[in-house]
């Protein structure tokens, strides 16, 4: 009878773990969150006689997670009136903006208001005038998703206030935070206020964006945002401390966990800091009551907790990082025993950086190759240097006149390095399923070096991971992207292996009232980046209208751009600008005219616009016929009727399967003989989501239907990209699907 339950036990435990794995892969693969794969996966390996367990317990897990982060349906995609709110949280505040996490009726709200009083705290009750919407989908690919970011907060509504009232307040263990920034704003100097802020308190507002913008590059932006090596450094030196004063065990160990629970609570609780003092309050725990808990055992424990507590946080990037590294580096532990401590302090940051890398590319789409370095040389600097002059400095105030010149000469430098090492090794949008890889292949790395501790090993598993980023990159298929900008006109052009790729104007959009909205960054930069592209080999600008050129300066300053093409007579204003702009650069500038042709990496660009004397800007915009792998495609820039006639006779009988609706679908051009002789497949539009100009009119909606041409709009569809398949073929798919169905038609001929 003993046998058989010892043999029924056993064969249960493996059961356990072939119900439990499938179930974990299918709960998490159908949420795109496969990063997390890797941890219950591997867990056999170190972990056997408890492993099923946590497997099951994962699988679980993975189940709440999906009853509890269902899409919430919104009863109104608008509300316009007064609400009654609850501040949970202030995530900005300065004299022009503050940003807050509140809660209306039981659900959570991103509440953004353009004014700096009265100064929100967390607890107050407020009356907020304005408009509740929930945030739409993305429409821009490879862009930074508004609506997911939230999501992954457990907010699923965006509140933009007009005016607001501050009725009440209750208390909020948050209010801590914000008033201990503002203690020492108030008593130290502006830097070392900001460096206070920012690596004890989590709060960045202080902090110069220039600046940041240095440490992102150089790859160490991670040191000034609170993450487990504050936790682990201020839990360390206090713990040290402790035992110098001679505290017993048991009291010293009770003030240590007093302290990681009111540093959470103070610093804002972010993942990575309830991750690291969690692990730390566990550890302490199990160090005192004997429980016998294994590193990774404290590990799982917290990350099943934490899934459980709060199950949306999986989609973090802060949360996704910070458990992911320290898994890394729990299953990397028992490589680092034994090493010298020159040979520990060049291992340990490299074996971060590697762990890190595919998420990096994941989410950033590549990443800086000099950041090693950048973190061995700057972060000792804060961690030994920066970091205790600053405690000293909060016990002796005194000291921060000292310290401020030291923090001046470090952000000069900083930023110096940015200038001169911020290369940026650009590999494009990697996907899941090759992040995964990556994962798994780092880990593999790991395994192959504990076994033989030959460094080559590390070089061949970085050497693999660059060539399969690298050979991903590589897209065998040309595209046409009709990017959405908004208001304004920008197409990418992007021939096989990335052997040409042409910008076709960049957009550009104003404020009401005239002033101008930098949209780059929201737009044509995350696409460029998450396409893989690292160089424009020509920009063409086909008019000086600002919604077509306003990104232009930003497009070059970012990317290198081999040659600029214009127009043949530019006219005076910003146009001007742009082009002394690209002489600063050292871009070659080139003026087309009709029948100048572009080859490029198998693209054909032929100039169409005529040698005339245009009555205003459209109708000086370049046209150009491009011809890609057996494609054609006519782009019209924002002519009008009067220029159609030209057009027609430059093209000389020849058509085009895809026709760019000429200014955003106005009524003043398109005219039905011009489209009917071009007799395209397929026409775009390009313009804003409910733009003052009503682009695309009915005029042009009337015009398509009559000709019987399959139409997209990017106030519709979002972005547009065309993948071309040889011969003549295409395929369309869109950011937005088009309704009552799943995808827009699959290809074309």
């Amino acid at each position: 009878m003993k046998t058989f339950g010892i043999s029924f036990l056993t064969n249960a435990r493996q059961h356990l773990i072939f119900v439990a794995l499938p179930t974990i892969a299918f709960l998490l693969a159908i949420h795109g969150s496969y990063f997390s794969l890797t941890i219950p996966l591997l867990y056999p390996l170190r972990f056997r006689k408890k492993s099923c367990w946590f497997l099951l317990a994962a699988a679980l897990l993975s189940l709440n997670f999906w009853v509890r982060t269902q899409p919430l349906f919104a009863t109104s995609q608008l509300q316009t009136g007064t609400f009654e709110a609850q501040v949970l949280e202030v995530r900005r505040q300065n004299d022009d903006r503050q940003v807050a996490v509140v809660r209306i009726n039981e659900k959570r709200a991103y509440l953004s208001y353009f004014e700096g009083v009265p100064r929100l705290n967390p607890g107050d009750r407020i009356l907020a005038i304005g408009e509740l919407t929930v945030p739409g989908p993305l429409r821009v690919r490879h862009a930074f998703d508004f609506g997911a970011f939230l999501r992954s907060q457990n907010i699923r509504q965006t509140l933009m206030a007009q005016r607001l009232e501050v009725t009440g307040r209750q208390f909020s263990p948050r209010v801590f935070q914000r008033n201990l920034s503002r203690w020492v704003d108030a008593r130290f100097p502006t830097l070392t206020a900001a460096y206070l802020n920012a690596l004890f308190l989590g709060v960045r507002e202080g902090m110069d964006g220039e600046v940041q913008d240095a440490f992102s590059n150089l790859g160490i932006i991670h040191v000034f945002a609170i993450s487990g090596m504050h936790v682990g450094l201020l839990g360390g030196l206090l713990a040290l401390f402790l035992k110098r004063a001679g505290l017993m065990e048991e009291i010293a160990a009770f003030v240590l966990i007093v302290f990681l629970l009111a540093f959470t609570i103070v610093s804002g609780g972010s993942p990575s800091i309830v991750r690291a003092a969690g692990m730390g309050i566990l550890a302490i725990l199990n160090r005192q009551f004997k429980w016998g808990l294994s590193s990774l055992d404290i590990f799982s424990l917290l990350l099943l907790g934490n899934i459980a507590l709060a199950p949306h946080q999986i989609w973090q990037v802060g949360f996704i990082y910070s458990y992911w590294i320290s898994f890394s580096l729990i299953m990397s532990k028992n490589m680092l025993k034994g090493l010298s401590k020159w040979r520990l302090y060049l291992l340990f940051p490299f074996i971060a950086q590697l762990a890190a890398l595919p998420l990096t590319l994941f989410f950033s789409y590549g990443m800086n190759p000099l950041s090693y370095v950048a973190n061995l040389i700057l972060v000792p600097i804060v961690t030994l240097v920066l970091i205790p002059s600053l405690l000293a400095t909060l016990f002796i105030s005194p000291l921060s006149h000292l310290l401020e010149p030291l923090l001046q000469l470090f952000e000069s430098l900083s930023i110096l390095a940015s200038r001169q090492f911020g290369m940026m090794w650009v590999t494009g949008a990697i996907g899941t399923s090759a992040t995964v890889f990556l994962m798994l292949l780092f880990l593999a790395g790991c395994y192959a070096f504990e076994r033989c501790q030959k460094w080559a090993v590390w070089a061949a598993t970085l050497a693999a991971m660059v060539l399969m980023v690298e050979g991903s990159r590589l897209d065998p298929q040309p595209k046409i992207t009709f990017l959405d900008v908004g208001q304004g006109d920008s197409i990418i052009v992007q021939s096989k292996r990335q052997s040409c790729n042409v910008v076709v104007d960049t957009g550009g959009q104003f404020f009401p009232g005239g002033r101008k909205r930098p949209i780059f960054h929201q737009t044509l930069q995350p696409y460029l980046l998450g396409e893989g592209i690292r160089r424009i080999d020509y920009l063409v600008l086909t008019h000086g209208d600002f919604d077509h050129i306003g990104e232009a300066r930003a497009l070059m300053d970012q990317f290198p751009v081999s040659r600029l093409l214009v127009p043949q007579a530019i006219r005076e204003g910003y146009f001007e600008e742009v082009l002394a702009h690209a002489k600063d650069l050292g871009i070659p500038i080139t003026h087309v005219g009709q029948g100048d042709v572009l080859n490029c990496g198998g693209q054909a660009f032929e100039f169409l616009q005529p040698a005339r004397i245009a009555k205003d800007e459209n109708d000086a915009s370049l046209v150009k016929l491009l011809s890609l792998d057996g494609v054609s495609a006519l782009l019209t820039g924002d002519i009008g009727f009067e220029v159609e006639p030209y057009i027609l006779r430059a093209l000389d009988g020849r058509g085009a399967q895809i026709y760019k609706g000429a200014h955003h679908g106005s009524r003043y051009s398109n005219s039905l003989d011009f489209m009917g002789t071009i007799d395209p497949v397929l026409a775009v539009v390009q313009a804003g989501e409910e733009n003052r100009f009503g682009h695309p009119t009915p005029e042009w909606s009337t015009a398509i239907k009559t000709l019987g041409i399959t139409q997209f709009d990017t106030p519709t569809y979002g972005t547009i990209q065309i993948r071309l398949m040889g011969e003549g073929r295409f395929s369309v798919s869109t950011s937005i699907p088009p309704q009552n169905e799943k995808n827009p038609p699959a290809s074309m001929d």
